[in-house]
């Protein structure tokens, strides 16, 4: 949407070819990946800088993850920004790749991968406090804020140990295309819902 009109505005050069399922706006620019329905779920587009609309243009690129996936394929599920680093969830690992000081995507590194963790739902990704939460299989986990230093990842924690089992049987019924999580700061709680359950 136009950002003072609200009205809707069209993509110039779109590289997708039905729609993406992941869109954030991060660092000057607009993310996307998972075009899904043109079977596409492993590249990831951003936009010419502090244009958004504009994918064929100025600096605007595309980063196939296909070779980089740690256990073979997986699927894009959802994106994140934290700490200078695009996080790349996928449905069973997560990528973590670091942008240089001039913030050029053409030229950030992959700096850490995750294997055998991750995100079950799009819509479960939440940054709060510097924190990344989402629901993975087993349950809710948090990485905590990513440490400046590129060799420094610190071990994913998982949040829902008590309620682990409550989690597992309510989320295995669930439509996760409707489930959205919410962070509630005079609690510090990280919630999500369960419409379906």
């Amino acid at each position: 949407l136009n950002e003072t009109t609200y009205a809707v505005e069209s993509i110039v050069g779109q590289p997708w070819t039905s729609s993406p399922n992941v869109v954030i706006a991060a660092d000057g620019r607009l993310w996307a990946a998972a075009d899904a329905a043109g079977g596409n779920s492993y590249t990831v587009w951003w936009s010419n800088l502090l244009v958004g609309t504009a994918l064929n243009s100025g600096d605007a690129g595309n980063l196939d993850v296909r070779n980089v996936w740690p256990n073979g394929q997986d699927t894009i599920v959802a994106l994140a920004f934290m700490s200078g680093r695009l996080v790349i969830l996928g449905r069973r690992s997560i990528l973590l790749y670091t942008l240089p000081a001039s913030h050029d995507p053409a030229t950030m590194e992959l700096t850490d991968v995750i294997s055998n963790l991750g995100c079950r739902a799009r819509d479960s990704v939440v940054i709060a406090n510097g924190d990344l939460y989402f629901l993975s299989d087993d349950g809710i986990y948090k990485i905590p804020k990513l440490a400046q230093t590129i060799s420094l990842l610190p071990v994913p924690v998982k949040v829902s140990k008590m309620v682990a089992d409550d989690v597992i049987t309510t989320y295995a019924s669930e439509t996760m295309t409707r489930v959205r999580g919410g962070y509630y700061p005079k609690q510090r709680w990280y919630v999500l819902n369960a419409p379906t359950a």
